[in-house]
């Protein structure tokens, strides 16, 4: 099984909520980009705008075909048409008083294209997902480094971002050659959104081992109380439960208490150690996630697969809502 063989079979599209008008101090625009992560293709196309920051609603795949809407400051229609990049087009959308944020977003769409099937392959519809943050929220060392940084040893923080490759990598690296102490000016260095991903990415970690856990011991009370005759904890009720994203100011309680508490303890961490006064900006009071995300709109076709002979492929569209991971509806089908 393959996904993302292509970057054509993974086509994700943004369900905006904003609205539009004739006029405003902001420019809407779609920014559509294939093979390219969606920090460097909004930085590619502030440089042709010539403007110093764009606004997004969340970061979308690399190795895609992705459609996100976008806003920029004091910029017209002539401008965004004008703009020619390589991988990366800007479609015109509206205008607006207000900058598009992280989160001004409804969901997305997806249309998922997974290869080398066997021909036997069963696909039934799926409803919804136990809502997991999936592998590339986390990439190589983003849990690490957001680990360093809560625990405010910035030293290991700037090493493991020291060995990456990619632009900030690099600038990180020179800067800690030459101020080998400065620990917080080399964060500092890195796109605030990339910074904060890095604390978040730790935090999602945190929230998936809290809820495999719930999973596991919910399962289990599942058992013994069918053995009794009675369930004492119906799966079903995890649909309307909310799990806390762990920060400094997070509502924890009932069933969940007790495994946060002892996973706490085994990361030895506190919840006031997500204030980091060093950098106030990456300060994180923490929030709830639902358990479970729904799968809308869910359809599938079945068919021979062009680039592996004697093998299927399986098209796929459904929407998710925002925050929610379409490798994760991929894994459940294919598991």
């Amino acid at each position: 099984m393959l996904i993302k063989h292509i970057p054509e079979d993974f086509v994700v599209e943004e369900i905006t909520n904003v609205k539009a008008k004739k006029k405003g101090r902001y420019c809407y625009f779609w920014l559509e980009k294939k093979n390219k992560n969606t920090q460097d293709a909004v930085e590619e196309a502030a440089r042709a705008l010539r403007v110093k920051k764009i606004g997004f609603a969340g970061a979308k795949d690399k190795k895609a075909i992705t459609r996100q809407l976008c806003s920029a400051e004091n910029v017209r229609k002539e401008m965004i048409e004008r703009v020619k990049l390589s991988g990366i087009k800007l479609i015109f959308y509206g205008y607006g008083d207000e900058p598009i944020s992280l989160g001004d977003l409804d969901g997305n769409a997806f249309q998922i294209v997974v290869r080398d099937v066997d021909a036997d392959i069963k696909v039934k519809k799926i409803n919804s997902i136990v809502n997991y943050f999936d592998e590339q929220r986390f990439s190589e060392n983003n849990v690490e480094i957001g680990k360093a940084i809560v625990k405010k040893n910035f030293k290991k923080a700037v090493e493991l971002i020291a060995h990456g490759e990619g632009r900030y990598n690099v600038h990180v690296k020179e800067f800690n050659a030459k101020s080998k102490t400065n620990f917080i000016g080399a964060l500092r260095l890195i796109p605030l959104k990339t910074l904060k991903l890095f604390v978040h990415s730790y935090q999602s970690w945190l929230w998936n081992e809290t809820v495999e856990q719930l999973i596991e011991k919910s399962v289990r009370f599942k058992r013994v109380a069918y053995s009794q005759g009675q369930l004492a904890f119906p799966l079903g009720q995890m649909k309307k439960r909310k799990v806390p994203l762990i920060g400094f100011d997070a509502d924890v309680k009932d069933k969940v208490k007790h495994i946060i508490d002892e996973l706490m303890k085994r990361e030895n961490i506190v919840f006031r150690d997500f204030i980091i006064r060093e950098i106030p900006e990456l300060s994180s009071e923490g929030t709830e996630r639902e358990m479970i995300a729904a799968v809308k709109k869910f359809s599938f076709r079945v068919e021979d697969d062009e680039m592996f002979a004697g093998r299927k492929k399986v098209m796929l569209r459904f929407c998710l809502q925002k925050g929610s991971y379409a490798t994760m509806v991929v894994k459940m089908l294919f598991s």
